[in-house]
């Protein structure tokens, strides 16, 4: 059986990520849903010269943006509209 994940590590993890997405760095604020709490090395990836689209800087950061479609349309938008306001890019 998995074992669940404690409120305080949930916690602890939301803070260290400035509490966005350590995926799509969108702003937990403007999620529909609850972040999952994993594991995400940020040397994995960075912001295209738009600061729109994330670049996958390795194999596995190149894979993950493709397999969880992180630059989709809706995606993007979100992130042009955040940015107008100046709630994006994140600054963690």
């Amino acid at each position: 059986m998995a074992e669940s994940i404690s409120n305080k590590i949930k916690t602890s993890v939301a803070q260290r990520a400035g509490h966005i997405c350590e995926y799509c760095r969108t702003p937990s604020a403007f999620s529909i849903t609850k972040f999952s709490v994993e594991h995400i090395l940020s040397d994995h990836f960075c912001w295209d010269t738009s600061l729109l689209e994330i670049v996958g800087l390795t194999p596995a950061g190149r894979a993950t943006v493709e397999a969880l479609k992180l630059n989709r349309k809706e995606v993007c938008n979100l992130r042009a509209i955040l940015f107008l306001i100046g709630e994006h890019p994140p600054i963690i």
